[in-house]
């Protein structure tokens, strides 16, 4: 069974014991029991019925009435935490996004999946050794390091995340690699930072990232080229071998 399952099978037995409680309320007696312990003797048990009348005695003659205040007590207890974690519940089901299926399609070996990407297909104009076009000279050399080292990874995949009203929004990080404890690993490289709306888009995008969990060095890498286009390969070498690899 898997986790949403469980979830789903834990809201809908909560909601079946919300709607006992509310059916053994309904049987219950008006009002609500008041006990004060007073020292050396024995707990005193009052009825309220409302704040502006009186509380009501109840002594050794009232047994059974203090056994169902108390009782009503209970459900009400019980109905406070139901109502509160139903709709914590829901809200994972509908937010949910299971890691499986996300990658049902990564088995072994050195798989590449092209952009899902619509956005400027056109810019797609640099093939790398793994047979897919990419968007920058950057991208390509990472792509061909992670491919020369057998590292399956996702080029430009869709990844859903909330923003901060937490309404769904749709990102393509530039490379996706799913590691060994079935967490997601992002990388990004910035190869246009000055271009303004470039920047705009990338810094948006980094705090998309960090409301849904993603930041260096957890699970988040972040590249650019230098100011005039210099790039490192054995930097990229370095990153691959020394933060991805033992991860996987």
């Amino acid at each position: 069974m898997s986790f949403i399952d469980k979830i789903k099978n834990e809201l809908e037995a909560q909601v079946a014991a919300r709607e006992l409680c509310y059916g053994a309320l309904e049987k219950m007696p008006q009002g609500r029991l008041v006990t004060k312990c007073r020292s050396n003797s024995n707990p005193e048990h009052y009825l309220r019925l409302s704040a502006s009348v009186p509380l009501q005695y109840l002594g050794s003659n009232d047994k059974n009435l203090i056994k169902q205040l108390q009782q009503k007590r209970e459900f009400e207890n019980q109905l406070k935490a139901l109502n509160n974690n139903i709709p914590l519940l829901e809200r994972v089901i509908s937010k949910y996004i299971s890691i499986d299926s996300v990658f049902s399609d990564i088995h072994s070996g050195p798989q590449v999946h092209a952009s899902q990407n619509h956005y400027k297909q056109e810019e797609l104009i640099y093939l790398t050794s793994a047979g897919i076009y990419v968007r920058s000279k950057g991208e390509a050399i990472i792509i061909d390091v992670l491919w020369q080292r057998r590292i399956p990874f996702y080029y430009e995949k869709k990844l859903i995340l909330f923003d901060e009203n937490g309404q769904k929004v749709v990102v393509y990080p530039d490379i996706t690699i799913l590691l060994s404890q079935r967490e997601l690993l992002l990388w990004e490289h910035n190869g246009m930072l000055s271009n303004e709306e470039y920047r705009r888009r990338n810094n948006r995008k980094m705090e998309l990232y960090f409301l849904n969990g993603f930041y260096q060095p957890k699970n988040l890498i972040v590249t650019a080229d230098g100011p005039n286009g210099e790039f490192s390969i054995p930097d990229i070498y370095r990153i691959v071998d020394g933060l991805i690899l033992p991860r996987l």
